[in-house]
């Protein structure tokens, strides 16, 4: 509805971009999710850059770690939209990481 009203002002090219770029981080979320699913009892550790925005919940888990169990359970996964953490996951690029694998959860 909003691009047939809009359709003169928008850009089709790079409105297209930003839903391909949009459905991707949802798919990239999907199968993090699926991976820590799968090994509940790894422990890892919150990193990251704080990005464009960095907010409290997220300056107060740099460095903590973790088992993934715990961190589903409680909802710490960085990811966009999420209400755990003020900056709603959409200006940080904070993860969980495996400090034993290097395996990155994001």
């Amino acid at each position: 509805d909003r691009l047939k009203e809009e359709w003169d002002g928008i850009d089709p090219i790079a409105e297209a971009f930003v839903r391909a770029d949009r459905y991707a981080a949802t798919l990239d979320a999907v199968y993090s999710q699926a991976k820590m699913m799968g090994a509940e009892n790894a422990t890892l550790v919150f990193e990251g850059d704080d990005g464009a925005e960095s907010c409290p919940e997220c300056q107060a888990m740099k460095g903590k770690k973790h088992t993934i169990k715990y961190i589903l359970e409680n909802d710490l996964k960085p990811y966009p939209g999420t209400e755990s953490y003020s900056c709603k996951g959409y200006n940080c690029m904070h993860y969980w990481v495996n400090p034993k694998t290097g395996e990155e959860y994001r």
